[in-house]
Parts: structure tokens; C-alpha cells; sequence
């Protein structure tokens, strides 16, 4: 008899200390089958980090296309002049870590859209800032109304194109970074729930043996 009322007992404990421990898990959050990702939102918390590097991959993707389609329009293209031909491999070598981008969205990969961000500053930039130029110096022949600076002032019609390209890259590696982040704060909450609803499964098989073995000592 003395046996079954400290098995009760242990199993009463047993029963407050799952209960507490169940509060504390759930208000962590860890019930929800959904990551909370409030905390993971750029442009003024207006969208979140995901869609902002969606929008921005596809951005570059039609900027890589386009960028190659005005280079097979020149005329150095055409000569093979080997700045061109160059500037026209480095877009193409720009193609297979925008994929990989695309990849880590769908994963949820933290790591597979680091080599996008480094393509963009190591290759990517080489390749836009020659086109940036190669378009400046085509609109300068031409007399474009487009290039509003003359004479002392002309440099200008190159450094605010220049400028504004940098603030840009700046802030796509910041946005790069912030999914980053998200994607390793959503994996890490996905594996403790896991690891949670595991031992909550344990914890209700030990239970139930637990109870059958109280039931059949109180059977005898």
C-alpha cells in the first residue's frame, strides 16, 4: 500500500512539475506552429525582410538581363573587344548565385544567399558601375536631356549615378542580412519545437505507463 501512495504521489508531482514546465514552453511560444516574425522587417517596418529579398533578387535578375542585352547591342560587342566580351561573362557568372537566392527564399536557407550578396559586391558592381558609364558616355554623344550638368558641373552627371548605386548596394546587403538573420532565428525556433513536441510525446507515453502500472497495483 505503501508503494501505490508513493506512486501517486510521484505521479501528482510529476503531473504540477509537466504543467509548469507546459505553461513556460507555451508562453515561449513554442506551441505555435508559426514563427513570430515581427522583429524581422525592413523599410521602416513596412515589409518583411522575405519580400524585400525577393523583390530586390528579381530586381537584379532583370538587371543582369538587361544589362546583358545592352552589351550584345554594341558595337564593341560585336568587334569583340575584350572589356565587353568580359563585362558579358561576369553577367552570366551573376546568373547562378541569383538561382541560388531563389533557392535559400524557398528553403528558408540562411547560408545559400550569402553568395549572392558576395557576387553583387565583388563581380556584380564591376559589371553595373561599367555599365553605368558605358550609358553616361552614350547619352553625353548624343546631348541628352538626361544629363542635366554642363560644363564645370559635367562630373556631376557621373557621381550622383555613382552615389546612388552605392546607397543602393548598401541597402540590399542590409536586407540581405536581416533574412539572413530571420532564416537562422526561424530554423532554430523550428528545431526547438520540434524538440519540444517530442518530449511533450514522451512525457505523455511515460504518463499513460505510468497510470496502467498505478491501475494495475491497485488491481492487486
Amino acid at each position: 500500500m505503501y508503494s501505490l501512495e508513493e506512486k501517486i504521489k510521484s505521479l501528482n508531482l510529476s503531473r504540477d512539475g509537466k504543467k509548469e514546465e507546459t505553461k513556460n514552453l507555451t508562453f515561449n511560444g513554442l506551441e505555435s506552429p508559426f514563427f513570430d516574425s515581427s522583429d524581422y522587417r525592413c523599410c521602416f517596418n513596412l515589409f518583411h525582410a522575405k519580400i524585400v529579398t525577393f523583390i530586390c533578387c528579381t530586381l537584379v535578375l532583370h538587371e543582369i538581363v538587361l544589362g546583358a542585352i545592352y552589351l550584345v547591342g554594341l558595337e564593341e560587342f560585336a568587334k569583340k573587344e575584350w572589356q565587353t566580351i568580359g563585362i558579358f561573362v561576369i553577367r552570366l557568372l551573376q546568373l547562378p548565385p541569383t538561382a541560388t537566392a531563389y533557392y535559400s527564399l524557398w528553403r528558408c536557407n540562411p547560408y545559400l544567399i550569402i553568395p549572392f550578396g558576395i557576387s553583387q559586391i565583388c563581380i556584380g558592381s564591376f559589371a553595373d558601375i561599367f555599365t553605368i558609364l558605358r550609358v553616361i558616355k552614350d547619352l553625353d554623344e548624343h546631348n541628352s536631356l538626361l544629363l542635366p550638368f554642363t560644363g564645370s558641373f559635367e562630373i556631376f552627371n557621373i557621381l550622383i549615378p555613382l552615389v546612388i548605386y552605392i546607397l543602393l548596394g548598401i541597402s540590399l546587403i542590409w536586407i540581405l542580412y536581416r533574412c539572413h538573420i530571420y532564416f537562422i532565428a526561424r530554423n532554430m525556433y523550428q528545431t526547438e519545437r520540434d524538440m519540444y513536441k517530442s518530449e511533450q510525446k514522451n512525457i505523455s507515453k511515460s504518463r499513460e505507463k505510468f497510470v496502467e502500472e498505478v491501475n494495475m497495483l491497485r488491481c492487486k
